[in-house]
């Protein structure tokens, strides 16, 4: 069975990141994120899975090795999400700071 650390990196790895860009994306340096994947930080804060469950596109609970399952089952829909829409949410997502100016300029309520 996995543990926490070992899907870090798989995850990580899979997507083509670098310790750099995770570190980067969650406010810490590369070490603690090499730490989190080595197991040298044993207790990893719930926000902070948080925040790596959404970089690594999966589920806290893929992360925690509650499921197997890295994302959640898409819901039944006519619409799909392209790529660069994907890219787009996950942006607005990841700055909480521009989401106003962005409502603001496409006259979101």
């Amino acid at each position: 069975m996995e543990t926490l650390q070992e899907r870090l990196k798989k995850r990580r790895l899979q997507l083509g990141l670098t310790l750099a860009q995770v570190a980067d994306q969650i406010g810490v340096k590369e070490a603690t994120v090499q730490r989190y994947e080595s197991g040298a930080i044993h207790n990893i804060k719930y926000h902070t899975i948080l925040k790596l469950s959404e970089i690594l596109n999966c589920n806290p609970s893929y992360l925690l090795c509650w499921t197997d399952a890295t994302c959640p089952q898409p819901q039944e829909s006519n619409e799909t999400i392209s790529e660069h829409e994907q890219k787009l949410l996950n942006a607005y997502r990841k700055n909480p700071d521009l989401q106003k100016a962005v409502d603001a300029l496409l006259h979101i309520n």
